[in-house]
């Protein structure tokens, strides 16, 4: 998984393939009429998922006998990659082993026996970076997978699967400047909404929908700030078991945007309705009943995301 505050990122792929191959003679074989191996592969290294797609293969040959390892560098072209999202790198294809010719006179035809080991080494290029990750990434992003293994000839890395907002709606307040794509990226273009003149507060609530129904993990990214001192901000996840708003952070609200991450500890699926819908609401309200010393004040709402691994 991809770590990061924007719902893409370009990135390169860093590898290197290993083929190990070793061929040891049998039986047979004549020396009036010299016999050979052969053996060959044909390996396909592939990273793909939606929007994005790199595979590149990788053939060779061994003609001879006795051990010897043939080592690929891989170094794809920039990727535009999912931020948050699993991603999947398969190794596969085909390797075979054979004898060519036959043994002089009346002797059997040479036979051997041969391996191929296929090894897949993240971030290894040309002896250096050992154990690195196996993306290249810009600063600010992180890679992490600590599941990663080889596993029926795919290399896998089980992650989050990120939702973003899909509509938003003002429940206090009135609405100022930004739209739903406003949301998606912690670029200052952010989502805004003036208080309720009556009772100060302002609300906002966005929806969206998931495909992990039974999460294990369950967390919210959301970043915003307010134009003045003095205000609460909490935010509440829709219980959809319960038809009600369960509170899961609070304190007061910052003045320049500040990201904050909250991971919800228990009953997790009671936050996913039954066809996988989201629901976050975001509050704001005067800590004091002073009268403010302005008419009207700005809430903004600059990313929300929510990361939900099976």
């Amino acid at each position: 998984m991809i770590s990061g505050l924007t719902q893409t990122v370009t990135a390169r792929l860093k590898a290197t393939l290993r083929i190990n191959v070793n061929i040891n003679e049998v039986n047979g074989g004549g020396e009036f009429q010299p016999t050979s191996p052969e053996a060959t592969w044909a390996i396909t290294v592939r990273l793909n998922g939606p929007g994005y797609d790199f595979s590149r293969q990788f053939n060779g040959l061994k003609n001879s006998e006795g051990n010897e390892t043939y080592s690929y560098n891989i170094r794809s072209d920039t990727l535009t990659l999912p931020v948050g999202s699993a991603l999947n790198i398969s190794v596969s294809g085909d390797v075979s082993v054979s004898s060519r010719g036959y043994g002089g006179g009346n002797l059997e035809p040479a036979t051997y026996r041969g391996e191929i080991e296929v090894g897949f080494e993240p971030g290894y290029i040309d002896g250096l970076d050992s154990g690195a990750t196996v993306l290249e990434l810009p600063d600010g992003y992180t890679f992490s997978s600590p599941s990663m293994n080889i596993e029926d000839n795919t290399w896998q890395g089980p992650g989050p699967v990120t939702s973003f907002p899909t509509s938003v709606s003002v429940a206090a307040g009135e609405h100022f400047t930004g739209d739903l794509a406003s949301l998606s990226n912690s670029d200052d273009n952010s989502y805004q909404v003036f208080n309720d003149p009556i009772s100060l507060g302002a609300q906002v609530i966005l929806n969206s929908t998931t495909t992990v129904l039974n999460p294990s993990d369950f967390k919210i990214l959301y970043e915003g700030s307010v134009s003045r001192l003095g205000l609460a901000q909490s935010l509440s996840l829709m219980n959809f078991r319960t038809s009600t708003w369960t509170f899961v952070d609070g304190q007061v609200a910052p003045t320049t945007d500040q990201p904050i991450e909250v991971e919800v500890s228990s009953s997790l699926s009671d936050f996913v309705g039954y066809g996988g819908e989201l629901a976050l609401r975001i509050n704001w309200e005067p800590i004091n009943d002073e009268d403010p010393s302005q008419d009207g004040w700005v809430h903004s709402s600059d990313l929300a995301k929510w990361s939900l691994t099976q």
